[in-house]
């Protein structure tokens, strides 16, 4: 917690915070632990994927003083600059990236309601990894499964409803979850569940990290 608080106390206006959580190094409820301390420091919270794996997921929460200011002809200039570093890890589009959003502010809190706060005097993630241990692959597998059922589409926070941008984000929102719920099924050692799952799936060629 008191790490948190000390990064938005040193932010420059219009500053982001960044904190990279590996699924595969915690527990359910160190998920939420760290999301819960997370969006205690930071009065703005949103949850991206970072790596889309059945073995090693990353996601990134982000923390800021004020909502993302983003319109739709803001984030395409944007990611016209940074194009070819996002091109590098297979976010091809616009789209691409936003499909990348799981959840933000009150379905964050929602999430981690109850869970108790990660502090200097209770560090409650150091007593996370025996639990990790114990659980084998199973706490990878419910973690993706938790935030593949979390939050809703990003576009619905982005952009209006009518323009070409939300149309495309819609959709590789939803052929993002339907990839993380047969990685969770993969990683609980379903295999023939997930195989059944991607029947007919077609990976949305424009984001090549959506392809299984």
């Amino acid at each position: 917690m008191e790490h948190f608080s000390r990064q938005r106390q040193v932010l420059a206006t219009g500053g982001l915070a960044v904190q990279w959580l590996p699924l595969h190094q915690l527990s359910p409820e160190g998920l939420r632990t760290v999301i819960a301390t997370f969006a205690r420091a930071f009065p703005h919270v949103s949850l991206w994927w970072g790596t889309l794996s059945g073995s090693l997921p990353v996601v990134g929460l982000i923390g800021s003083e004020n909502p993302l200011p983003v319109s739709p002809t803001l984030f395409r200039e944007k990611f016209r600059s940074l194009a070819p570093g996002l091109a590098a890890v297979g976010w091809n589009s616009p789209a691409c990236v936003l499909s990348s959003f799981i959840a933000a502010d009150g379905d964050l809190r929602a999430f981690s309601a109850g869970i108790g706060l990660n502090t200097d005097d209770l560090p409650r993630t150091e007593f996370d990894s025996p639990k990790v241990e114990i659980m084998g692959r199973r706490h990878v597998a419910q973690n993706l499964k938790d935030l593949s059922l979390l939050g809703k589409d990003s576009q619905i926070y982005f952009f209006p409803q009518d323009s070409v941008l939300f149309i495309k984000s819609v959709e590789f929102s939803r052929t993002r979850r339907l990839l993380i719920q047969a990685l969770s099924l993969r990683a609980s050692g379903d295999s023939a569940g997930a195989a059944a799952l991607l029947k007919g799936f077609r990976p949305v060629r424009e984001c090549a990290d959506l392809t299984p």
